[in-house]
C-alpha cells in the first residue's frame, strides 16, 4: 500500500461499508486536525486544539480526524460517531448487532491505516538517515 500526503499536508484513506455503499467515512491523520478541517469543509468549526473530530459532510460522508499519537480508546469514541450519524443518515434503527459490527469494521480499518502510516514514516526516516548520515 502506498502512503503519501494529500496537499492539506496529512494522510487520508477512504473507508466504504459493504453492506451500506453509499456511505463513506474519509480516515484523516494530522499533525493539525484545524488546518485539516478547513481544508475539507472550509473552516475549522469547533477544531482549534481537538485531540480528534468526526464531522459530517453532505452526500453520505463522515470524515475522522486523528493526530498520529491518539490512542485506540479515543479512535473508537470518534468511531463510534461516525457510526452513529452512518445509521441516523441512513434512516437506520440503532440495533446493538448492526452498530457493534459496523463499529469493529471501521475501527479495524482505521487502526490499519494508522499501522501502515507509522510504517511509512518509519521506513522515510530510515532511508533519509541512510542517505544523509
Amino acid at each position: 500500500m502506498k502512503i503519501k500526503k494529500t496537499r492539506h499536508g496529512d494522510y487520508e484513506r477512504i473507508v466504504k461499508f459493504p453492506v451500506l455503499s453509499t456511505y463513506f467515512v474519509h480516515i484523516i491523520f494530522t499533525e493539525n486536525i484545524a488546518r485539516s478541517r478547513k481544508g475539507r469543509y472550509g473552516d475549522e468549526g469547533s477544531a482549534e486544539g481537538a485531540a480528534a473530530l468526526s464531522s459530517t459532510a453532505v452526500g453520505g460522508h463522515g470524515h475522522l480526524f486523528f493526530q498520529p499519537s491518539n490512542t485506540e480508546g479515543i479512535i473508537a469514541h470518534e468511531s463510534w460517531h461516525a457510526i452513529y450519524h452512518m445509521f441516523e443518515w441512513l434512516g437506520a434503527e440503532l440495533d446493538n448487532e448492526m452498530v457493534a459490527y459496523h463499529l469493529a469494521y471501521l475501527v479495524d480499518r482505521i487502526i490499519s491505516f494508522k499501522a501502515h502510516i507509522d510504517f511509512w514514516e518509519l521506513n522515510q526516516s530510515n532511508k533519509e538517515e541512510a542517505t544523509h548520515g
